[in-house]
């Protein structure tokens, strides 16, 4: 506990007969054990009193409170029958049984005890809590296994184990009393924190049931009371927290709850636990034990998890909600008029909160979140109030705001310019600014002009934003803008240049490249134009042409350009040729695509000497239909030839040798061929009437001119064995007579 000065008073016990003592009210240790309380500096470094407190028996001292006259109030338990400044006490006397609890008041300097007073029945009691309100009243919390009486109180949990006694300030006189708990007949918990608030209500936390059980059953604290908004309202296993919340002056319950780990067994080793004036808890204490992890946690708690195999600490901080507490944020505390403010009440009842706005505020909307106006200069208090339902309590938040001066900027609309030249832009604040910055910067890191000059003279060569900064004097004031000039000078870009096929559309369009600035466009030449839709057309050109835009800007600005359009035409003569274009199945016709001067692509591309040429060769079996594609460009065209095939027989009627010739220099069948087509191989013998061989070819186009070792023959009859291997490699042999005629 620390007084006004932050000296440190501590109260605890000892079986020490040399404990340090000074300015003590009892010097000497009374039995075997005594309590103790002293008093050091801020400090640490001096003791600035000390005293034993004892009857001939054991004595401890749990608690230690200041009251407004800095006297100090003690209380703990005691089973000695001989403590000391009983007389005038609500019990003077040892109550009975294995021991009492007491409170006792000593003066500010510890030199003096003013008076002590038994707690308890005739069997076991102990307090173990002593609090102070604000009326100086004491207050006690302990345990008993007797019959605590209950005195104006209106609320009790009958036969239970845990009493709440408030005395007067003289410890002379009960003002009420009474109990809570299980009603099982034996203390419930052991508490751990205790407090009265600035209303008089009493709240109690305190942990565990059978604290001699090393595994009691998971309902062992069952049965204690809890309300309907209880955080937990059933015991978890067994080693629990609860937390309890009496009315002042005992009237009802107004919180119960319980608080705890399904699997571990938690509890208050030493720990520190302490409760603030506004009824939150905190609480550091041991849990986890086992290794759980299933202890209540919050979102962004430092950790969710137990990072140790057992036990480890837990720290929570638990927060009733009794008693009130008035805040709020607001979206700013100063700004230049018109200032326009969001409030968010944040207190902990807002439905009972009130708030009170000097006149000039103009509320633009109400409720428990308003938004508020305004529109003059000055600093202004704005509050936020809440009023306990219980005792009445008012706690009240307040916010300054300060408003400065108005400050208004009109600047002109963006602008556009054709051609070089220079022009003002000027700022108006009405008067409501003392000095203005231009810069074509946003950082204002290199000014154009600076002063008390509102225009600035410009000359822009491309399109530029200029800002201006506004002051009155209060840097939160300051209004910045900016205005964009446009040069709009090659503010027009046509597409490319492109090439069509004849007889296609062609899409014609124009870009803004200043989208801000409002134009309209016309196309030309208008002949060839089918469709214009502001800067797109759409055109049938049927040759090759330049197609015209331009482009007016709503001040008169004029932009012109162009697009050649290269038409690809191929022509009406578009026809393909097979020469011959019948023959014999297995025969060759050559293929030849028109017009010339192009690419051309033969399909199907099966035998074909060269598929992509204007003239290729193609060898065909059946009849057949062979289409060629004509490009140029993106630009393509087809057409399309017949082959025809006839029968082919391999021997006489398509393949025959004359059988006569005249070879007498005429020049008319002076040499003999063989004849026919789609022959692959031939071998030609011609022999005399006396077997003797006078020629042989296999050339089909080396004749015999009917002379024989270079000598001419005389005219006779000869005989020629003809071997051929046709197309499909089909074999004949043909004989038969040749007539040499001179």
């Amino acid at each position: 506990m620390l007084d006004s000065m932050n000296n440190i008073l501590i109260a605890s016990s000892t079986r020490s007969t040399d404990f340090p003592v000074l300015n003590s009210f009892q010097s000497t240790i009374g039995g075997q054990q005594d309590g103790v309380v002293f008093k050091l500096s801020s400090d640490f470094s001096s003791l600035i009193w000390s005293s034993y407190f004892g009857g001939s028996q054991n004595d401890a001292c749990y608690s230690v409170k200041i009251d407004s006259s800095y006297n100090i109030l003690i209380a703990g338990g005691t089973s000695s029958s001989n403590l000391s400044a009983t007389t005038g006490a609500l019990n003077p006397l040892y109550q009975g049984g294995k021991s009492d609890g007491f409170v006792a008041k000593i003066s500010a300097d510890g030199s003096t005890l003013i008076r002590t007073s038994y707690i308890g029945t005739s069997v076991y009691d102990q307090a173990i809590f002593v609090e102070i309100d604000r009326w100086d009243n004491v207050y006690l919390v302990g345990n008993t296994n007797g019959n605590m009486p209950v005195i104006n109180a209106l609320y009790s949990n009958p036969n239970s184990g845990q009493f709440i006694i408030k005395l007067q300030p003289d410890l002379s006189a009960i003002i009420y009393s009474t109990i809570f708990g299980s009603g099982l007949g034996d203390p419930d918990i052991s508490p751990s924190a205790f407090l009265v608030d600035v209303c008089g209500n009493v709240y109690v936390s305190g942990w565990g049931e059978h604290l001699v059980q090393s595994d009691p059953p998971a309902d062992s604290l069952k049965n204690m009371p809890v309300t309907p908004d209880g955080f937990q309202l059933a015991p978890q296993d067994g080693f629990d927290f609860y937390l309890f919340v009496l009315e002042r002056d005992a009237q009802s319950m107004l919180y119960g709850s319980y608080l705890g780990d399904v699997s571990a067994h938690e509890h208050v080793d030493g720990g520190t636990s302490r409760f603030d004036k506004f009824g939150v808890v905190y609480q550091s204490v041991c849990g986890g034990c086992g290794g759980s992890s299933t202890f209540p946690t919050t979102p962004g708690a430092w950790s969710n998890q137990n990072l140790s195999p057992n036990c480890n600490n837990i720290i929570f901080k638990f927060d009733f909600e009794i008693v009130p507490v008035a805040d709020f944020e607001i979206s700013q505390l100063e700004g230049c008029a018109p200032l326009v403010l969001d409030l968010a009440n944040e207190s902990t009842d807002t439905t009972n909160s009130v708030w009170s706005f000097p006149p000039e505020a103009v509320v633009l909307s109400g409720g428990a979140n308003p938004t508020i106006l305004f529109t003059d200069p000055g600093t202004y208090n704005i509050y936020l109030s809440i009023t306990d339902t219980i005792c009445n309590l008012t706690d009240t938040a307040v916010k300054v705001v300060t408003v400065y001066d108005a400050l208004y900027l009109e600047i002109p609309t963006d602008t556009i310019i054709c051609d070089l030249g220079s022009f003002d832009l000027i700022a108006n604040s009405f008067g409501t600014a003392t000095s203005f910055i231009w810069d074509d910067n946003s950082d204002f890191s290199s000014p154009l002009a600076t002063g008390m000059d509102s225009s600035i003279t410009v000359s822009p060569g491309t399109q530029t934003t200029y800002y201006i900064s506004a002051s009155n004097g209060w840097p939160l004031c300051d209004i910045i803008d900016s205005v964009q000039v446009y040069f709009v000078d090659g503010a027009v870009e046509v597409m490319n240049d492109t090439t069509i096929c004849g007889g296609f559309d062609v899409i014609l369009h124009a870009e803004n490249l200043v989208p801000s600035v409002n134009m309209t466009f016309d196309w030309s030449p208008n002949s060839e134009i089918d469709l214009e839709l502001g800067n797109v057309a759409v055109a049938s050109p049927n040759s090759t042409m330049y197609f015209y835009v331009t482009a007016t800007t709503d001040l008169g600005c004029v932009f012109s350009d162009s697009v050649l359009v290269t038409v690809i035409n191929f022509g009406s003569a578009i026809y393909a040729t097979a020469t011959p274009d019948t023959i014999p199945e297995g025969g060759s016709s050559v293929l030849e695509a028109f017009p010339t001067g192009y690419s051309y692509t033969w399909n199907p591309p099966f035998n074909l000497s060269n598929p992509t040429g204007q003239t290729t060769t193609a060898t065909v079996n059946e009849t057949s239909t062979y289409e060629v594609t004509i490009t140029q460009g993106s630009c393509s065209t087809k057409t399309s030839v017949t082959i025809y095939t006839r029968e082919f027989i391999c021997g006489d009627v398509y393949i025959y040798v004359p059988n006569a010739f005249s070879p007498n220099g005429d020049n008319i069948n002076d040499v003999l061929f063989v004849r026919g087509e789609n022959l692959l191989e031939i071998n030609l013998k011609i022999f005399d009437r006396w077997g003797e061989l006078v020629f042989e070819t296999q050339d089909q186009s080396v004749g015999w001119d009917g002379t024989f070792k270079g000598e001419k023959l005389d005219p006779d009859v000869y005989v020629y064995h003809l071997t051929v291997t046709c197309v499909g490699q089909t074999e004949n042999l043909i004989k038969g007579n040749i007539t040499l005629m001179r």
